[in-house]
């Protein structure tokens, strides 16, 4: 499996932060008081592809009761990161464990047996159906609540607009769709994957969750274009000159502090009963 930078994901944390929706965290925060937790037994929540604990530093104060974390990933620099960092003041109780884990293999066994809540920031766009599918029983079954924040919609749009950005679009979109770590990647067709596999057979809700960058967040616009530019050129390698153009102005555009960005997210939720 590939994992990401901890500069890159530090980055993207205060943007992740402010993109979800304050709606759904709340209807989550409501579940969690009603199961009546203690510090004696904590409510217990898997996060799936934690990184260094981005989902637990902003999920865990809205919860607001006794918990228990297994931050669950693969990377054992991004584990080795997290385990280091302080916990998020505020919350009673709070405990949070590391796991260097291979999602792509047994998820059954990776999430421990007591686990009341599973959540996932940032990942599901870089699953296939059949994992999708797999987790997606696996709540069911046992009657877990699961909170699916930041997967990645397909929607961009970029201002000032250039003739290449549709182009760029698609080709990216393509990328995503690729073989991954997990196998063929959903990629934007995730969230709508997700809502068919658990809509009606619970409490489900969706929202969105744009990062809606402007002219002041250059470091992330940059970062952002520089990843999509990488990805765009790996799906259209015969194009690299185009690429690369398209690349150059619209750097120009966040460097002269007169870009806007949006990239389109969904968050969701699912309660079991």
């Amino acid at each position: 499996m590939t994992g990401f930078a901890p500069d890159w994901l530090a980055l993207r944390e205060p943007y992740d932060r402010k993109a979800r929706d304050e709606t759904l965290l709340d209807r989550l925060a409501a579940w969690a008081r009603a199961q009546d937790p203690s510090p004696l037994a904590p409510l217990v929540v898997a996060d799936l592809g934690g990184g260094t604990g981005s989902t637990l530093r902003a999920v865990a104060p809205t919860l607001g009761v006794p918990q228990t974390w297994h931050i669950l990933d693969h990377d054992p620099a991004l584990v080795a990161t997290g385990s280091a960092l302080s916990l998020p003041p505020g919350v009673p109780s709070l405990e949070a464990r590391w796991h260097q884990a291979d999602l792509t293999g047994d998820l059954a066994a990776s999430i421990p047996e007591v686990t009341a809540l599973v959540t996932a920031s940032a990942l599901l766009d870089l699953v296939s159906a059949d994992w999708l599918a797999r987790l997606a029983a696996l709540v069911q079954a046992r009657g877990l609540a699961f909170y699916a924040a930041l997967t990645y919609d397909g929607r961009q749009r970029w201002n000032p607009i250039d003739p290449f950005d549709a182009d760029a679009l698609d080709r990216f979109d393509r990328h995503q769709k690729g073989k991954k770590s997990f196998g063929p990647a959903l990629g934007p067709d995730a969230p709508a994957r997700l809502r068919l596999l658990l809509e009606g057979r619970g409490a489900y809700a969706e929202a969105p969750s744009d990062w809606r960058l402007g002219p002041d967040d250059r470091a992330l616009q940059a970062a952002v274009l520089d990843g999509w530019a990488g990805a765009i050129e790996d799906a259209a390698p015969g194009d690299a000159r185009g690429i690369q153009g398209w690349h150059a102005a619209r750097l120009r555009h966040v460097e002269a502090g007169r870009s806007r960005l949006v990239v389109g997210h969904k968050d969701q939720l699912w309660l079991p009963g």
